[in-house]
């Protein structure tokens, strides 16, 4: 609603495991995306996009000016060498 991605955890497993509350509380009520709102270039990118939505693991884009919808399974890969 304001130009800006905001991305807030609600919970999170590794390898099957909940995360511990006292690991989470890190995390929670921070945007874990602040930092690219200050990227000039992902700034400009935002601008051709209406809505991002994640839900039940599928992350949805709708395109500005557009009824298109793009959907990619929400999961990612952690690891763990690094």
């Amino acid at each position: 609603e304001d130009g800006r991605l905001y991305l807030y955890l609600a919970g999170a497993s590794v390898n099957g495991e909940e995360v511990p509350e006292d690991v989470m509380v890190g995390f929670k009520g921070t945007n874990i995306v602040e930092d690219l709102n200050r990227d000039p270039e992902f700034q400009k990118l935002l601008e051709n996009v209406e809505s991002v939505t994640i839900e039940n693991g599928v992350v949805t884009v709708v395109p500005s000016g557009s009824a298109a919808v793009e959907e990619a399974p929400a999961e990612a890969e952690v690891d763990e060498a690094a």
